[in-house]
């Protein structure tokens, strides 16, 4: 009876296991080779920011063409993987307001979550920026 239980659960395990992503093979992107990031453009449905776990500033989206670029602000990129997670060693800052570090906007970073980028139905990472608004 033990064995069969264990058979059950461990059949109940393998189909959310196997549909977690819904292309065995990923494309590649343009140019590119297999495991790089896409860009924005490149994707069918961009990588969209959805949560963060606290209140730690957060990405602001609606602030991309911004210029000149306001003093209190940050500009973020990194790699946004197939689970919709930053990948916090992507992170590299192109504009940093005074007094604020790298350190800080990576213990920010892991709180974030993203709806993930698709090609072709098929979850890809993505390379995105973004600004943050720094108080």
């Amino acid at each position: 009876m033990k064995m069969l239980s264990l058979f059950v659960v461990a059949a109940m395990l393998v189909p959310t296991a196997a549909h977690a992503q819904s292309c065995a093979t990923p494309p590649a992107p343009p140019n590119g080779t297999a495991g790089s990031p896409f860009f924005e453009f490149q994707t069918d449905k961009a990588a969209r920011y959805v949560r963060a776990d606290s209140l730690l500033p957060m990405p602001d989206p609606s602030r991309r063409a911004m210029q000149p670029f306001p003093p209190d602000f940050a500009l973020a990129q990194f790699v946004v993987d197939t689970a919709g997670v930053p990948v916090a060693r992507t992170l590299k800052l192109l504009v940093t307001p005074d007094g604020v570090t790298q350190a800080q906007v990576a213990t920010a970073l892991e709180r974030w979550r993203y709806e993930p980028a698709t090609v072709q139905g098929c979850r890809v990472s993505q390379l995105v920026q973004t600004p943050l608004r720094w108080k």
